[in-house]
């Protein structure tokens, strides 16, 4: 489901078998600039307007308007190009790939499936579980002086 996630909510989901603050799948669109129609046609309607800008900018410095055009369209082209491949660059490096949102929304989504099929003495049996772990590592930590294992 693309554009789902588990949302951590105050109360947990009515009638459910998720625990208490996971409220069911919903959908939240992405909201960063960029992501919609409006913002598209805002870039491209810039990037238009740098280059007459520019186009008429040199005309005014004394180059004549086929020179000054080539100049527009390299630059233009060139900015474009360098700022598509750096933005690839920093999405690979950061990990913020399509691919791997989808991968990581579904790992989400199934492990909430089976929180949901999950029997109610099998869900406290593994909530008693973890929280007997986390007081397993906190008397460690205590023990050995505040230092991580």
């Amino acid at each position: 489901m693309p554009g789902a996630c588990l949302c951590r909510r105050g109360l947990g989901a009515a009638g459910s078998n998720l625990p208490r603050g996971w409220a069911q799948l919903s959908r939240i669109y992405n909201t960063e600039f960029g992501y919609s129609r409006k913002d598209v046609i805002l870039i491209g309607v810039g990037i238009i307007g740098v280059g007459y800008g520019l186009y008429y900018g040199l005309q005014a410095a004394g180059l004549e308007p086929g020179m000054a055009g080539n100049f527009v369209q390299l630059f233009v082209i060139l900015g474009i190009s360098l700022g598509w491949v750096g933005s690839y660059l920093f999405r690979v490096a950061t990990k913020q790939m399509t691919y791997v949102k989808q991968l990581e929304d579904y790992e989400e989504a199934v492990m909430a499936k089976r929180l949901q099929e999950l029997p109610e003495a099998e869900m406290e049996r593994l909530l008693e579980e973890v929280e007997e772990e986390k007081s397993r590592k906190a008397a460690r930590r205590a023990s050995s002086g505040g230092q991580k294992d």
